[in-house]
């Protein structure tokens, strides 16, 4: 899983915006579960309270093993990407990681690598 920040600076007078990647390789089951613990108390996923927005935050950062800080995400997501960026984190809570690579079986293969008998 991956998760762009944004920073702002002040370059010769103009406003610049500087892109950070993080990533991490898959996210562990232990996140999954303090998900659902966090989702036991969320009343509304679709309108969050402030105190359910930090508690997310909280777990992403964890997640992340602290590659960046809670005042770093929330200053690096822009506002219209906030709930597009939680979306995408409780999707890769239970989403295999490594799907696209795995090969896809043959046509007219089914799996069956036994020989019949002549």
């Amino acid at each position: 899983m991956k998760m762009i920040l944004q920073n702002m600076k002040n370059v010769d007078g103009k406003m610049e915006v500087e892109k950070k990647e993080y990533q991490i390789p898959f996210v562990p089951a232990g996140a999954f579960l303090e998900y659902l613990e966090i989702e036991e108390d969320i009343e509304n996923l679709d309108l969050l309270k402030p105190s359910e927005m930090k508690q997310l935050v909280s777990l992403i950062v964890k997640t992340f093993h602290s590659q960046f800080t809670e005042e770093e995400f929330f200053n690096g997501v822009p506002g219209y990407l906030l709930m597009r960026t939680f979306n995408e984190f409780i999707g890769a809570l239970n989403t295999d990681p490594y799907a696209n690579r795995k090969q896809k079986p043959v046509e007219g293969d089914a799996g069956n690598s036994e020989k019949k008998a002549d």
